[in-house]
């Protein structure tokens, strides 16, 4: 295998920009790092391959899914089950039909699949179904769908209302959604002391995202001052409760010993449980991490793998970046 990536890009890639530690704290046991820990995409991800991959019919497949979604995070399921596209539209299509007011939560579980798969119309009129019978998540989907346009008139006095209300019921992600709003000053006057409240309250509430959200503040001195320890703990706890952008933050903090002491293993540690918990840019990374380190064993078929897997994902770098391997 021609080595071509200059260990430069990799340190670009990075963001390094701090030669020295800031923090004595260490963290030498990750107990959510160690090999038995799988993230909820590895166990949702090998679950759905074994039955759609299987020789049963596929109303049992549809019956299995029906008992995954009750016990199961919706929103990687959807991404998941999306990896087979043809059963994916027969299957949600009927999700879709049976959205009703005895069955709200099928019109959340077709909207996020048609919202994913770019057909806005579908999921705005699952998403109206369900707001309307006052489900809070299908208002905070509507909401999103108002903010950006999509399937519907760009309203973002009315998406605010929409996701205003949703942080009001107490619903997490509304508050997240609504602080966003607030960092970004999109619709209304910017306020990023005000989205601060918002994350600390969604963050403290245990939603991952408002917990990666908010170490980014911290991180960057946006709406509170700056701190860089305090950033690497709370991007740990966004790690831990499983959201991926905060391992990756995470591995960042650790690859340049900001707000936490240098250890580039745990960093290339996070970011393959990054890459392993969906986030398809960190395989890419972690193989051309690989790919310039010749000390790795067997890493031709381990960068190989990884290209594979963010290409297997749609991702066109990783294609690419196979493709060069092989030829």
């Amino acid at each position: 295998m021609k080595l071509i990536i200059p260990v430069l890009l990799i340190y670009i890639l990075f963001f390094i920009s701090c030669s020295h530690t800031i923090s004595e704290r260490t963290h030498q046991n990750k107990d959510y790092l160690s090999k038995t820990s799988k993230t909820d995409y590895e166990i949702i991800f090998n679950e759905v391959k074994e039955i759609l991959n299987s020789d049963t019919s596929e109303n049992a497949k549809a019956d299995y899914l029906e008992k995954l979604f009750k016990t199961r995070d919706t929103d990687i399921l959807t991404k998941v089950v999306i990896l087979y596209p043809v059963f994916s539209e027969n299957y949600f299509s009927q999700i879709a039909e049976k959205c009703n007011k005895k069955n709200i939560k099928n019109c959340n579980y077709a909207g996020k699949y048609f919202y994913i798969t770019q057909q806005y119309l579908k999921a705005f009129k699952l998403y109206t179904t369900s707001c309307n019978n006052e489900n809070m998540n299908g208002c905070y989907r509507l909401g999103v769908l108002y903010d950006s346009g999509y399937g519907v008139e760009k309203d973002k006095h009315k998406a605010f209302e929409l996701i205003n209300k949703v942080c009001d019921s107490n619903n997490m992600a509304g508050c997240t959604g609504l602080a966003i709003i607030y960092e970004t000053g999109d619709s209304i006057k910017q306020d990023n002391k005000k989205a601060f409240e918002l994350y600390t309250q969604a963050c403290d509430n245990g939603f991952a995202t408002a917990c990666n959200n908010l170490a980014t503040q911290y991180d960057s001195g946006n709406g509170v001052e700056q701190n860089k320890i305090t950033a690497a703990e709370i991007y740990e706890k966004a790690c831990i409760l499983g959201d991926m952008d905060g391992c990756s933050n995470l591995a960042k903090m650790y690859f340049n010993g900001e707000g936490i002491s240098q250890n580039k293993e745990l960093a290339l540690q996070l970011i393959d449980r990054a890459c392993n918990g969906g986030n398809i840019n960190d395989c890419i990374i972690l193989g051309m991490f690989y790919e310039a380190d010749d000390s790795i064993q067997d890493k031709t078929s381990k960068v190989i793998n990884l290209y594979k897997k963010a290409c297997d994902a749609g991702n066109q770098k990783g294609c690419d970046n196979l493709k060069r391997l092989k030829q």
